[in-house]
């Protein structure tokens, strides 16, 4: 398990969005055993968000499911807010991907 936590500022130079400030805090669980092959990770975080004067606070997790010795695996994320004056203004947003790893050392969420 890991916590973290991060912020991120920038400044624009043309017309578009001139301050955007970005607070996230984060939890890593990489690899909660489900059976003797089967791992599940988990990144839930919360994160606050300022395009010049428009704010949002939000809620996002991205998790995936393995399975030793096999290629495949299930990934997904999921974006909710929380609070934000931000647009577009989708409430509920998610994914979920099916993923091949060539590599022979099946990878662990990380």
């Amino acid at each position: 398990m890991s916590i973290g936590l991060y912020y991120l500022w920038s400044i624009g130079f043309d017309d578009s969005n001139k301050y955007t400030h970005f607070l996230v805090f984060n939890t890593s669980f990489p690899a909660i055993k489900i059976s003797d092959q089967i791992n599940f990770g988990l990144v839930p975080a919360v994160y606050y968000l300022t395009l010049d004067e428009l704010t949002g606070f939000y809620f996002t997790s991205s998790f995936q499911l393995t399975k030793s010795d096999f290629p495949f695996s299930l990934e997904g994320i999921i974006n909710k807010i929380i609070r934000s004056d931000i647009l577009p203004d989708r409430k509920f947003v998610w994914n979920i991907s099916l993923v091949y790893s060539f590599s022979k050392q099946y990878q662990q969420f990380q």
